[in-house]
C-alpha cells in the first residue's frame, strides 16, 4: 500500500467524529466521552491497478468544559498521538428544544503513520452541527463540515537529483457530513451512535498523499457530568 493511502486510511477514522450534540456542556461541568471508529474506503494502488478494502478502529477520548449557557471547549485526541482543542458555541437560545451551533478549532499529532522520517500533521475543523430534543432521553443530530490538513515529512526524503512536485499551501481539504442519535439516561449518562461521510476536494500535491472518499461509523458513551467546585 502507498504511503498516501496509509495515511488517509489512518486520518480517515480517527479524531473526526463528532460525539456529540448541538447542545453545549452546562457552564462549569465536565463531560468525558469515550468513542470508538469504523473507517471504511476503497483505496487504488496506481501501480497495481487494484482495489482493496480497508478498514481501522480507532479509540477517541473527548472532554469538555461548560464555560456559559452557550459556549463550551473541548479537548480529544488526535490520530492517537496527538490532541485536538476546540470551541462550541450554540447560536439559540438554550430553553429551546433545538440547538444550531457553530464548532471549529485546531490539533496537532506527530509520526502518523510510521516512515523513516518523523512525519507531524497539523487539523484545522469547522463544523455546523444541529439537533433536536424530540424526548429528554432522544436527541438526533447532523453536522456538515470542512477539514483542511497539513502533512510534514511523510514519505522518504528525495534522492540525488530527484524532486518532488511543490506544496500549494492549501493544505488537503475534506467535506464531511454527518448523522447521529443521543441516546440519554436520567443520570445524565449518554450513548451515541453516527455515521459520516467524507469527500476529499481541495489536494496539495507536495505532500505526497492524497485522501479519498471514506464512509465512517462512529460509537461513543458518554459518562455523567462532573460538576466543578465553585
Amino acid at each position: 500500500m502507498s504511503v498516501g493511502s496509509l495515511l488517509s486510511v489512518f486520518v480517515g477514522g480517527c479524531g473526526l467524529s463528532q460525539l456529540q450534540t448541538a447542545r453545549t456542556t452546562p457552564p462549569g461541568a465536565w463531560r468525558t466521552t469515550i468513542g470508538a471508529g469504523f473507517a471504511y474506503n476503497r483505496l487504488i494502488k496506481e501501480r497495481e491497478n487494484l482495489v482493496v478494502p480497508v478498514s481501522n478502529v480507532p479509540v477517541e477520548i473527548v472532554v469538555r468544559h461548560g464555560i456559559n449557557d452557550q459556549v463550551d471547549v473541548g479537548l480529544r485526541t488526535f490520530m492517537g498521538l496527538g490532541a485536538l482543542a476546540d470551541a462550541k458555541w450554540n447560536l439559540l437560545p438554550v430553553d429551546r428544544r433545538a440547538a444550531l451551533a457553530v464548532a471549529s478549532g485546531g490539533g496537532v499529532a506527530a509520526d502518523p503513520g510510521g516512515t523513516e522520517r518523523l512525519a507531524w500533521i497539523a487539523h484545522i475543523p469547522i463544523s455546523v452541527i444541529a439537533s433536536t430534543e424530540l424526548t429528554r432521553l432522544i436527541t438526533p443530530y447532523a453536522a456538515i463540515g470542512y477539514r483542511s490538513f497539513w502533512i510534514f515529512n511523510y514519505g522518504p526524503p528525495p534522492e540525488p537529483g530527484q524532486r518532488y512536485a511543490a506544496r500549494s499551501w492549501t493544505g488537503d481539504g475534506v467535506a464531511l457530513a454527518q448523522i447521529g442519535v443521543e441516546l440519554s439516561t436520567p443520570g445524565g449518562r449518554a450513548f451515541l451512535l453516527e455515521y459520516g461521510y467524507e469527500r476529499p476536494v481541495v489536494d496539495d500535491p507536495g505532500d505526497s498523499f492524497s485522501f479519498v472518499p471514506t464512509h465512517l461509523f462512529s460509537v461513543g458513551f458518554r459518562m455523567k457530568s462532573a460538576p466543578t467546585s465553585r
